[in-house]
């Protein structure tokens, strides 16, 4: 569990105010990518309070994506794993996007996985 906190600083990209750095970062890299997504469309309740998703996703294997400056804390792995059995398919985007600076957590049908490298 981080011992720290990291301050978001609000910042646009593309017309669309994101809550932090990280997030617009993600943002451009889908938006470059051809990636069609929405920031934050849906409230989830979940057994450990409400969840948004930073970004729903359109014609790809997953429905939304959660961003996440540094490995997911128990809490919000516990978030992305009641929306999965929800019937999404969620994923946690952990670092920035950049090859080898970020790891992904994937979620489907309340089956937790990680991708081996």
């Amino acid at each position: 569990m981080r011992d720290y906190t990291i301050e978001a600083i609000p910042t646009k990209f593309n017309g669309i105010e994101y809550r932090s750095r990280l997030e617009a970062k993600w943002a451009a890299f889908l938006y470059h990518s051809h990636i069609t997504f929405s920031y934050e469309k849906k409230l989830f309740k979940t057994s450990e309070g409400y969840y948004l998703p930073d970004v729903a996703l359109l014609k790809c294997p997953f429905d939304m994506i959660e961003f996440k400056f540094d490995t997911p804390t128990t809490e919000e792995v516990a978030k992305c794993y009641s929306v999965s059995t929800q019937g999404y398919k969620i994923a946690i985007f952990a670092g920035y996007p950049w090859p080898g600076e970020f790891e992904i957590d994937m979620f489907n049908n309340g089956v937790h996985s990680r991708p081996v490298a």
